[in-house]
């Protein structure tokens, strides 16, 4: 046993004697029961009654219209909004404090009612004491579909930013009052136009006469619209000297130094020999081709029109490559010479900035090589490689083989063998070996009776072949005939309606209804294209179809 163990045993052993000695006396710790503590302390515990709590302590509880203003909510529209929506610009909420789910609706309301006219006999006035100024009503034929004025605000907004601006601006908040500056370049620019005009009359460079002269405006290009840019380019060129006066106005009268150097850039820019030179060229390239543009943006393209407006195009652009330079020049500088401009001269060295050239500047060549070469000759280049990559070979002598198929003159293009080479090189697996022999045949026996048949012998293109096959029922009997026209209609020959589609995609699919189903938005497309056949559907018509359905959950 240890040292540890053994002191351990000693004083346990010395607390047992201790404990029963009669000398010793220990203090014993008296310890209540619980019936002891609970008959110690019969005195309960204070709690305060309820209305004790109430009239110490008040409760303060918010009203229901400061909570409702504190907190910001959107605009709830109820089933009848449009009976609720505010016309007056300056009263109306801004459409994005709508429910998201309603916003079309709201924009539909609003363009169907159209910009809020309000014609007054008199406007109040506004402005400097010594300068009043006051909203005029014939500004709303300058700007027919955006401009509003608010009578209770007496300011013009604009409904298109309204609708569909993302951010606020003075158009959608408070209103726009600067009435001078509202319609100012505007008038600056047919002001130039009338003293343009009286200047070309007093030198005898144009007649007079009804309809001669009209004042108007440049024409915007579209982005769709390929014809819309040679309709601003020839707008431009009538308008070239109003249009220099007022970006000289601009840049010497501007609001900020942005518009004064914007102004001041684009007057430069229009004063430069190289921006006429490059206007006429792309008039001249634009004229020629606008033909072409305008019958390939068409739904219904005739084959054999197409196949004769491509080649002829690129005919023309060809003869402008090889003699075009010459008389190009000549109308550069004499329209340079009428407007002042200078012209440099083409035997001088080329420079790319305004002040001379540089050492550094590589490839020196000549002002005539710089605007023949690498202006006129790279121009012509780029829309002939971009004709024969849309209107290559292959297609050229598809469209070749089918105008076989034309009916016009009594069926004189009417080729059999031509026919039966189309369908043996361009088409060879929608015809079996037994069809291919079979449509010799048919196109014989077609050929007979069509020169023979009043149905069939005034039509002048395919589509009224095809269409003409199906009407007097002869397409079962010629069905590989039809069959073929069919495919012959099928070629992709312009792609001006698919462009339109996925223009058409960007409008109806927007950000609010991009979970959009595929279905729902097929239709609303084809609608949308084809509005020139849904303008033709009368609404009773459309409800008399819903009616035919059956029973429906709600009524019409």
């Amino acid at each position: 046993m240890g040292t540890t163990e053994k002191t351990n045993l000693l004083d346990r052993k010395t607390c047992e004697n201790a404990s029963t000695s009669e000398h010793v006396k220990v203090s014993r710790i008296e310890v209540p029961t619980i019936e002891e503590v609970i008959t110690s302390t019969p005195q309960p515990i204070p709690v305060p009654t309820i209305e004790e709590v109430i009239t110490s302590t008040p409760v303060q509880v918010s009203r229901i219209e400061e909570v409702t203003t504190s907190m910001p909510q959107r605009v709830e529209v109820v089933d009848d909004f449009l009976n609720s929506l505010e016309r007056d610009p300056g009263k109306r909420s801004p459409i994005w404090s709508y429910s998201p789910n309603h916003i079309d609706q709201i924009r539909r309301a609003y363009l169907k009612w159209g910009s809020y006219r309000i014609l007054l006999e008199e406007y109040p006035l506004s402005g400097k004491e010594n300068h009043l100024r006051r909203f005029q009503h014939t500004w709303f034929d300058i700007f027919p579909f955006w401009l509003e004025y608010s009578p209770s605000k007496d300011a013009a907004y604009c409904l298109p930013c309204y609708l569909f601006s993302k951010e606020p601006s003075v158009f959608i908040t408070t209103g726009f009052k600067g009435w001078k500056r509202l319609v100012k370049r505007h008038d600056e620019l047919q002001e130039a136009q009338l003293l343009e005009i009286e200047h070309l009359l007093e030198i005898d460079e144009i007649i007079t006469g009804k309809g001669e002269n009209q004042i108007g405006t440049l024409s915007r290009a579209a982005t769709t619209r390929w014809g819309s840019h040679f309709r601003s380019i020839c707008s431009l060129m009538n308008m070239y000297e109003a249009t220099c006066r007022v970006l000289k106005t601009l840049s010497k009268e501007g609001l900020s130094y942005i518009t004064r150097g914007e102004g001041n850039s684009g007057y430069n820019y229009l004063k430069e020999f190289g921006f006429i030179l490059i206007l006429h060229l792309m008039k001249e390239i634009m004229g020629i081709t606008d033909v072409l543009c305008q019958a390939l943006q068409s739904q219904s393209q005739d084959v054999v029109n197409a196949m004769n407006l491509v080649r002829a195009t690129k005919t023309l652009i060809q003869e402008l490559r090889e003699d075009g330079w010459d008389k190009l020049y000549t109308n550069v500088t004499s329209y340079c010479v009428r407007h002042d401009i200078e012209i440099p001269d083409l035997k001088c060295t080329h420079s790319a900035t305004r002040l001379g050239r540089s050492r550094l500047e590589e490839n020196q060549v000549t002002v005539e090589h710089y605007f023949k070469v690498e202006i006129f000759f790279a121009i012509i280049d780029q829309q002939l490689q971009e004709l024969n990559s849309r209107f290559s070979e292959e297609v050229m002598e598809l469209l070749t083989l089918s105008c076989a198929l034309n009916p016009k003159g009594n069926y004189k293009a009417f080729n059999i063998d031509t026919i039966c080479t189309l369908v043996e090189k361009y088409y060879p697996m929608d015809f079996n070996e037994q069809e291919k022999i079979t449509l010799q045949f048919q196109l014989r026996q077609f050929l007979v009776v069509a020169r023979q048949s009043k149905d069939l012998n005034n039509l002048s293109t395919i589509q009224e072949l095809c269409s003409c096959l199906v009407a007097t029922d002869r397409a079962t009997i010629y069905y590989l005939i039809d069959r073929l026209l069919r495919l012959i209609m099928t070629l992709p020959v312009s792609t001006a309606t698919t462009e339109r589609c996925f223009s058409a995609m960007k409008i109806i699919k927007t950000r609010l209804r991009n979970k959009m189903e595929g279905r729902f938005l097929a239709d609303s497309m084809t609608v949308y294209i084809e509005r020139e056949i849904g303008a033709s559907i009368s609404s009773d018509l459309i409800i008399d179809d819903f009616k035919a359905l059956g029973t429906r959950r709600l009524l019409f």
